[in-house]
């Protein structure tokens, strides 16, 4: 098996990460010795996954009357604030109409 990763030297350091697992960086003071530090995050990585593949399980919603109706439900709360802001839409779209209608503006006494 090979694994791929990217490294650069930083000062008297070998600084790298695998590829596969860019979050996972180590670093080592010969080439040689970043590459021990990579096999070992590599390791560790695969006994993660192992650990999760027995704990995790994978669970199906069948009922899917119920997504209806969740969906039936946010469309609802959806609507229900949409009316006032279309409202207030109307009020404000009057409101500029009359400032722009000179024959609508309020005459002050001089």
């Amino acid at each position: 098996m090979e694994l791929q990763y990217t490294y650069w030297q930083s000062g008297a350091f070998f600084v790298g990460f695998l590829n596969d697992y860019p979050e996972d960086s180590t670093q080592g003071v010969s080439l040689s010795e970043l590459e021990e530090a990579l096999i070992e995050i590599y390791e560790v990585k695969q006994e993660e996954k192992e650990h999760l593949a027995t704990t995790r399980k994978i669970g199906r919603i069948n009922n899917l009357a119920l997504k209806g109706e969740v969906c039936c439900f946010f469309i609802g709360i959806c609507i229900r604030g949409l009316i006032p802001f279309l409202s207030a839409l109307k009020f404000a779209r009057k409101s500029v109409q009359k400032v722009l209608n000179p024959s609508a503006r309020i005459k002050l006494p001089a």
